[in-house]
């Protein structure tokens, strides 16, 4: 059987937007939701979870607790995992692990601990037991040096009283990680004072893990030396890469290693020659679209999808080892073409969601072909447009 929409739902829209290059396009995103079943299987749940907006935390601009679904375009395929990594039985650390196809990510989880300065040199205490560790950006590295800003203040403070009251001069302090603002463990100087109640990362990358002689960063400029933030969850707008594909950065100083290259670029992870530093109509990137952490944009994934197969470690909250694959089950899409046409897209998936704690995966589907120009939400609510679900 085949389920036909032809009109906007909680769960389909047709978005008016342009690619960097300022050309219109017209594009259909479709959203499915699936329950993941004992062994593996999916079928549709009977919850079918609607397309959303962003959402930021409202207390901590920094932090994108959802992305939108919304995005007339993204040149590749977004996997995010929201929910927790479990330890298998009382451990200090573990290793979880995301598997999709050819993409594969490993994360270290490590319990709690902390940081004394013995000499001037930073000793780590041995990590707590760690239960269960939420995958998102903050409680990967990053974060915020509260004390050398205290100790030196935000050079734009002054401006706060113009602001309006929800924005916060703080969130573009020279004292954040520019790659994780929202994390834990950034401190700049070695005084006794900024770790007193610094929090250490409980995800890092296995293969690059915060370690004491590279604790103090030395300099706000020379944030590209340290450690990338390894998690699963969403990535800020305002977080470098993501924000670097608009042509904006945080002054920096270049890497010391790798030639003066970011780890972004020599680990494959952005395109070479990134960043390219200037204004956004210049060098703007579509990949700025892509919210999923470092290493989860692939693709863009497709009608092939079926024969992606999904396997996760130690991120379920009863099962050591849980996966899935997607069913063969590609939409077509069709946008309209005016006139009373209908445009044939090729369908790819802009988002796969996992959430191992509710059993649940929701994709996002997207078909996208030329248009004529730009058009107003109140338009496309009454253009035509056709799914069809086999």
């Amino acid at each position: 059987m085949t389920l036909r929409a032809i009109a906007p739902s909680p769960t389909l829209l047709q978005l008016s937007g342009e690619t960097a290059a300022g050309e219109p396009i017209l594009s259909v995103v479709v959203k499915r939701t699936y329950r993941v079943g004992p062994k593996g299987a999916l079928d549709p749940d009977t919850e079918q979870i609607p397309l959303c907006a962003a959402e930021i935390d409202p207390q901590r601009q920094n932090l994108l607790v959802r992305d939108a679904d919304v995005y007339p375009l993204k040149p590749l395929t977004d996997i995010v995992v929201a929910g927790h990594a479990y330890a298998p039985g009382k451990r200090g650390s573990f290793t979880a692990e995301l598997r999709a196809g050819a993409v594969h990510k490993s994360l270290l989880v490590t319990g709690e601990r902390r940081v004394t300065l013995s000499g001037g040199r930073a000793v780590f205490s041995d990590p707590a037991p760690a239960d269960k560790v939420p995958l998102s950006c903050d409680q990967a590295y990053g974060g915020r040096d509260a004390f050398a800003e205290k100790r030196h203040g935000v050079p734009w403070s002054a401006l706060q009283p113009y602001l309006p009251e929800n924005m916060d001069v703080r969130a573009h302090s020279p004292y954040l990680y520019s790659r994780n603002p929202s994390g834990r463990g950034y401190v700049i100087e070695p005084v006794s004072d900024s770790v007193e109640d610094l929090l250490l990362p409980s995800l890092e990358d296995p293969t690059d893990p915060l370690t004491p002689d590279r604790l103090f960063v030395g300099s706000p400029l020379a944030w590209p030396d340290m450690p990338l933030p390894w998690y699963l969850g969403w990535q800020s707008h305002a977080a470098f890469p993501r924000i670097g594909y608009t042509g904006a950065i945080r002054p920096f100083q270049r890497p010391s290693r790798e030639g003066g290259q970011f780890p972004e670029v020599t680990r494959g992870l952005a395109p070479a020659g990134f960043p390219k530093i200037g204004p956004a109509r210049e060098v703007f990137d579509d990949r700025f679209w892509n919210g999923a952490s470092l290493g989860l944009a692939t693709g863009p994934l497709g009608p092939e999808i079926d024969k992606v197969a999904f396997s996760l470690v130690s991120l379920h909250p009863t099962l050591r080892e849980w996966g899935f694959s997607l069913p063969k089950s590609t939409p077509r899409i069709q946008v309209d073409g005016r006139k009373g046409a209908l445009l044939d897209t090729t369908p790819v998936i802009a988002t796969i969601l996992i959430e191992p704690d509710h059993d649940r995966v929701s994709v996002v589907w997207r078909g996208t072909a030329p248009a004529k120009r730009r058009y107003a939400l109140e338009e496309l609510l009454g253009m035509p447009l056709l799914v069809d679900w086999p």
